[in-house]
């Protein structure tokens, strides 16, 4: 004798939270301490200062990623919604 149930299982949607971006990444960048005595101190200050802003840029892009993800995630909760009803 064969047994069976029901064929479908309900759907499990887990909402994301609210706060889905890290802390970290948005904490304000910070310039390097402004310590130039001399001019030939300049090019070590613009190196540091280029090293920051590429980290600083480096965050927000992945901030950018994680709302990406997220706005995807969520357009793919209302395409299975609307298949649903």
């Amino acid at each position: 004798m064969l047994l069976s149930s029901c064929s479908k299982t309900p759907p499990i949607i887990v909402k994301a939270p609210d706060k889905f971006v890290p802390a970290h990444l948005l904490q304000p960048c910070s310039a390097p301490f402004f310590n130039v005595q001399v001019w030939g101190d300049y090019p070590d200050y613009v190196a540091r200062l280029m090293l920051i802003l590429e980290k600083c840029n480096t965050d927000k892009k992945a901030v950018a990623d994680i709302l990406a993800l997220k706005d995807q995630r969520n357009s793919h909760e209302l395409d299975h919604k609307k298949k649903i009803n």
